[in-house]
């Protein structure tokens, strides 16, 4: 872009007499000022040339030294005051002092995070991020602190931010979120403070004041709080503030002791005529009585727990002994709770598989494609019951896909530690939202 020079002056002295070194670099006549133009910027390059000035053979007495240590006092204030004058004031030419170096002060990065995906009630995409923003250039801790961040999976747009104030403002020691069977998202945190999202308004909430204390065995309040895992049930593994051990299961709305859990997962063996039913899918385990018997994937179903504790049998195909009778058995153990079960996709080979997501229409698996420790890692599609395949997405290498992904009404979100690649239904990526920049 062509430059017009209307009487450019020293930022020092504010002289217009000066010499160019080369295109866009001068000197001034005055006090040796060395500066640059830098686009539509002047840029002062901290270089003062004392050469002209008339030299003393003797030692600098007391008066010299102070008017020395003046000069560089005068020089280091001017270094600092002039910039921001040229770029705050408004002057008769397009040209303002700029830094030598610029970072935007909401720059950050997250650490000790967790990371949810869901789609909230517009039919939008969203990830959510759990955890410490640790902001650049935040020596006070002004703005760095636990948040929670929602963003549009789409196209990685931040919809909306929110402090947690309520938790320690240090780095924050857990966060964890669970999607239960009914659709609602719980978030943890530090394992004191529980939270929902709110998906109308895609933001973070906490559960209402009564949402423990309406029992009478929670009344005192709780002291810390944990997701049992979705393998039993959709609960809360809670201690009291008088130091009680509960298990609370929010869609049934029931608490259970320690001792009652187990009686509790016995009753889904019990056939009861009409009752609801559940499916799930979970892949076998490699067996020691039939060594070269191949990973399958299994479809089975079990009585529904309506929001309650819950149980999962474990797959393996078995050669039991008793009383001198061989039985072989495709369960290890649980089977009293299974229904009916199959084979999802026989003949088919997999090496070191995860169910990472399903539901009455697809089940989304990763696997190996074969048994090298080096072999790349595939993500399938598969329709539900038939196990046809729907997509096969490979993995590169350096790539680790977490145990659970997310789907939504076009495709499916898979989290790594470093992103979150969003796909369609053919298993092409459409954005990836990246969680470390």
């Amino acid at each position: 872009m062509a430059k017009e020079i209307k009487a450019i002056q020293c930022p020092k002295c504010g002289s217009t007499q000066k010499a160019e070194l080369r295109p866009d670099y001068f000197r001034c006549h005055n006090c040796n000022t060395e500066y640059f133009l830098d686009n539509d910027d002047i840029t002062i390059n901290h270089n003062i040339n004392y050469k002209n000035q008339p030299s003393n053979a003797s030692s600098p007495n007391s008066k010299s030294i102070l008017v020395i240590f003046s000069v560089v006092i005068i020089f280091f204030v001017a270094a600092i005051i002039i910039p921001r004058l040229f770029t705050s004031g408004h002057s008769n030419t397009s040209n303002s002092v700029i830094p030598l170096t610029t970072e935007s002060d909401d720059s950050f990065r997250w650490s000790d995070r967790e990371v949810v995906a869901f789609e909230n009630t517009a039919g939008v995409p969203v990830i959510a991020i759990m955890g410490f923003r640790d902001y650049n250039n935040d020596d006070k801790k002004q703005k760095s602190g636990n948040y929670i961040a929602f963003y549009n999976a789409l196209n990685s747009k931040e919809l909306s931010k929110q402090r947690l104030t309520e938790l320690p403002q240090e780095r924050l020691n857990n966060a964890d979120f669970s999607i239960f069977q009914n659709g609602d998202i719980y978030a943890i945190g530090n394992k004191s403070i529980l939270y929902k999202i709110d998906k109308t308004n895609t933001r973070l909430v906490n559960v209402p004041a009564d949402f423990f204390t309406h029992h009478e065995d929670l009344a005192a309040g709780i002291a810390q709080v944990e997701f049992i895992g979705t393998s039993w049930g959709d609960g809360l593994k809670l201690v009291t503030n008088d130091g009680k051990n509960r298990t609370y299961f929010p869609i049934a709305d029931k608490v259970y002791t320690e001792k009652e859990i187990y009686p509790a997962e016995r009753a889904l063996e019990k056939r009861e005529p009409g009752a609801k039913t559940r499916t799930y899918f979970l892949f076998s385990e490699k067996s020691d009585d039939f060594p070269d018997e191949p990973i399958k994937l299994m479809m089975y179903t079990q009585k529904d727990n309506k929001g309650g504790p819950n149980t999962r049998p474990f797959f393996q195909k078995n050669d039991d002994s008793f009383f001198g009778r061989n039985t072989v058995s495709d369960f290890r153990q649980g089977e009293k709770y299974v229904i009916s079960y199959k084979d999802l996709t026989p003949g088919r080979l997999y090496f070191s598989p995860e169910v990472l997501y399903s539901d009455n229409q697809y089940v989304l698996i990763m696997y190996k494609a074969t048994a090298a420790a080096n072999s790349n890692v595939k993500v399938q599609c598969l329709s539900v019951p038939d196990g046809r395949i729907i997509f096969t997405k490979p993995i590169e290498l350096d790539k680790s896909i977490d145990r659970e992904a997310y789907k939504y009404s076009k495709g499916f979100m898979l989290e790594t530690y470093e992103a979150v690649y969003v796909t369609d239904m053919k298993g092409k990526t459409v954005n990836e939202f990246k969680i470390i920049n």
